[in-house]
């Protein structure tokens, strides 16, 4: 299916729940009884990992972080930012955005309980960020040992992705592949 199919069939299943006001000095919002933010998480969520179509995906999680933001919903930003984060460690993100990611990343976490399973993927992706901004890996190994500890598989899926995307140098070789195998095998359910 191509974007602008995506586009418009999202569009269209909550015509009028999401308004863009950002011409007008506001941001996106949820109009009141059009539709609800758990929608527009699910229409976010599927529009990044079902169809791959960042740009569909952000204006969703955009939407629906700044209407957590409004209504003081903390699982809804943090749901919200973790969908910002997109796919990958440093998803499509020029230094400003990867800032404003950054910041809200940290926003979510202080409002979340840190050691729910929520509190621990928020965890898990402001430290693979911080990491691989700066070259290192001493943070998102630290989460990956918590989120086996944990024993939540989608924590542990994440935090396996996010080392093995950190794990840069020549010297890291075999640990990613240790790491990639874990990944790969029951959704990293194998890895002690």
């Amino acid at each position: 299916m191509s974007g602008g199919l995506v586009a418009g069939s999202i569009t269209g299943a909550v015509t009028g729940a999401v308004t863009e006001s950002a011409g007008r000095g506001g941001r996106a919002g949820i109009r009141d009884g059009a539709g609800t933010v758990d929608s527009v998480l699910s229409y976010a969520a599927a529009a990044l990992e079902g169809s791959g179509d960042l740009r569909n995906s952000l204006y969703w999680f955009e939407a629906a972080y700044a209407e957590g933001e409004r209504t003081a919903d903390a699982f809804v930003m943090a749901k919200a930012a973790l969908g910002l984060s997109g796919l990958w460690v440093h998803d499509h993100r020029p230094q400003l955005a990867a800032s404003l990611l950054g910041a809200r990343l940290q926003h979510a976490l202080s409002v979340v309980d840190p050691q729910s399973t929520l509190g621990l993927r928020l965890r898990i992706r402001a430290a693979s960020e911080a990491d691989h901004r700066t070259g290192e890996s001493t943070r998102i190994l630290a989460v990956l040992d918590e989120a086996r500890a944990a024993g939540d598989p989608v924590a542990l899926a994440e935090a396996l992705s996010r080392a093995h995307d950190c794990l840069l140098g020549p010297e890291h070789g075999e640990l990613r592949r240790t790491l990639a195998d874990a990944t790969t095998s029951r959704g990293g359910y194998m890895l002690n």
